[in-house]
């Protein structure tokens, strides 16, 4: 409770030896830190397009929509058109994420999402849909994406980036 008197005498005792004033304007900041954090948040747009995340989950949405193409048409205006839609939540989540103080509950959607990608596009294999060939490489790609989600969600709370607009660079 008397931590403020003891930097009151500290900074006296500082200025009666130095001879020079300790506590200037300088020192201090213009305004509250966390009002600078705020009114930042309305002006920032962190860019999202150097993250490997980003450009992983683009890469993937455009494979997907070129190989939807050629699904016969209940699946290509069923299913395909669902997994395209998630496709482009999870970009919209990164985005998002990168973006937000709150930058886990944007990661941890992009994990739902593609847990609901990968039963989807396993029913797509199951119906012979999509080849074994495919379903591998799309397998292969969402786990690459996923790693990437779990490693920018763990960054994320290990270095408290919630109070942050940074991102990792991978």
């Amino acid at each position: 409770r008397d931590g403020g008197g003891v930097a009151g005498r500290t900074r006296k005792d500082i200025e009666e030896k130095s001879g020079k004033k300790v506590s200037t304007k300088k020192n201090y900041l213009s305004e509250p830190q966390d009002k600078k954090k705020i009114a930042r948040k309305w002006w920032f747009m962190a860019k999202y397009e150097h993250l490997p995340l980003f450009k992983k989950a683009y890469d993937f949405n455009l494979y997907f929509a070129k190989l939807s193409k050629g699904f016969p048409k209940d699946f290509k205006y069923g299913i395909a058109t669902e997994i395209r839609e998630l496709c482009l939540s999870i970009i919209d989540n990164i985005i998002l994420a990168n973006n937000s103080l709150e930058k886990s509950e944007f990661l941890k959607k992009i994990l739902v999402i593609i847990e609901r990608i990968k039963i989807k596009v396993r029913l797509l294999k199951d119906l012979n849909a999509i080849s074994l060939k495919s379903y591998k490489f799309i397998s292969e790609k969402l786990v690459d994406i996923s790693k990437q989600t779990n490693a920018w969600l763990k960054w994320s709370s290990d270095t408290g980036s919630d109070a942050h607009y940074a991102s990792p660079s991978a």
